[in-house]
């Protein structure tokens, strides 16, 4: 293939891009509440803890991180109604792992900056990396043994969309063979937006531990039964498990 078949090529996939964009939101429009919910949670979760823990998110990491786990929800939305939907387990590892390096921090270092902690990591990286990284980081943290399980399970689920398999290999080679007629996989599209759900459940449950006092304000009526409806039972299992909310 020459540069300009190749150039018209990319020209050609764009175009298509564009035309069945607009049929994979059409198609998908009924789950985009749950695609928002969780960028939602975060950012009224993160307001609540500004507002009631100030001094303590003053020096948090977990509550300064929360704004790119917030933010993220956006991407990843916009990357599963493109049809992009591994790309969307490969970020939520990254969020996963993200808060927890957080937590882990604040959790070791108490009345410091953020800017000590971010020290701290660093230093960390150059001499323990292994402590801060994947399933150890995670039963590193100072939270109880049921969300150490949820949260290292989903980990190394995560891990498996992104280390190279025969099945994933066999996957890609089949869709590199076809020819695509729709961005849009409407089992695809379920499988990573339970995904995603499952992860922001870990999420929250793991800011949560953190800001316990918080979970009063939190959890309100409508919040409550939306994360009932929504099934995110780790955030609802924690937050009963440490405050009055039944």
């Amino acid at each position: 293939m020459s540069v300009t078949e190749f150039y018209e090529k990319g020209k050609k996939l764009l175009i298509y891009f564009q035309n069945h964009l607009d049929v994979s939101v059409n198609k998908g429009w009924r789950y985009y509440d749950d695609w928002f919910a969780p960028g939602f949670l975060l950012d009224f979760l993160w307001r609540t803890i500004s507002n009631h823990c100030k001094e303590k998110a003053r020096r948090s990491l977990v509550h300064f991180r929360m704004l790119d786990a917030r933010q993220a929800t956006q991407w990843l939305t916009l990357a599963a109604y493109a049809g992009v939907y591994e790309s969307i387990a490969r970020n939520l590892r990254f969020i996963l792992e993200d808060i927890a390096q957080a937590l882990h921090a604040d959790q070791k270092l108490i009345d410091v900056s953020i800017d000590d902690k971010f020290e701290y990591l660093k230093k960390m990286e150059t001499e323990s990396r292994k402590k801060i990284r994947g399933t150890n980081l995670i039963f590193s943290l100072d939270v109880c043994d049921n969300l150490k399980t949820s949260s290292s399970t989903l980990y190394n689920e995560l891990c498996d969309y992104i280390h190279p398999s025969i099945k994933s290999m066999r996957g890609r080679l089949r869709s590199a063979l076809l020819e695509l007629n729709s961005i849009y996989d409407e089992a695809k599209f379920q499988r990573f937006l339970e995904l995603y759900k499952r992860t922001y459940d870990v999420i929250l449950s793991l800011i949560l531990s953190q800001y316990s006092e918080s979970i009063p304000i939190f959890l309100g009526d409508a919040i409550k039964e939306y994360l009932k409806k929504a099934g995110y039972s780790c955030t609802l299992e924690f937050a009963n498990g440490h405050s009055n909310v039944e």
